[in-house]
């Protein structure tokens, strides 16, 4: 699990600033936007994700990114997103560019792709109820807009 300079250089680009994991709202962006960005096809580590309170969750990402911020910055080697990659990026980015400055609706936008990907709920009208009955502070009309949102950006398996 590497790609220290992949997942620094996505974060910028889709948050629009540098990560400071002093922040806790930081933190959940970072885990929401690697899920998406792996679910996406990216090769960001293979970072495995598990369902936790505010979606999915990777311990083992947390566990690199402090690791990793601990280390002097010519520490890290690696290269940086590739052209597919940046595509990618930019395609999340113009898409659901609101939905990635606010941990509430990445959470909600990380949530359904976990469920329909990880947990295979392919249904709409499932997801939608299943999502509803776990963070039933989402309306149901917010959950079905999103749930287009990332049918546009391919997020689904």
């Amino acid at each position: 699990m590497k790609n220290f300079q992949k997942i620094m250089q996505a974060f910028k680009a889709l948050n629009g600033k540098e990560l400071d994991m002093g922040e806790y709202e930081n933190r959940l962006r970072l885990q929401k936007i690697v899920y998406l960005l792996q679910a996406a096809g990216l090769k960001l580590g293979g970072y495995p994700f598990y369902w936790y309170i505010k979606g999915p969750y990777s311990p083992a990402l947390t566990k690199y990114i402090f690791e990793s911020l601990d280390r002097p910055r010519t520490a890290h080697k690696g290269e940086g997103l590739d052209t597919r990659e940046k595509r990618v990026v930019e395609k999340l980015k113009t898409t659901l560019e609101d939905e990635m400055r606010d941990a509430k609706q990445l959470e909600l936008l990380g949530s359904l792709v976990f469920i329909r990907n990880d947990e295979k709920v392919r249904d709409k009208a499932e997801l939608l109820e299943r999502m509803y009955s776990r963070k039933p502070w989402y309306s149901k009309a917010e959950i079905a807009a999103q749930i287009e949102k990332i049918e546009a950006c391919g997020l689904f398996n």
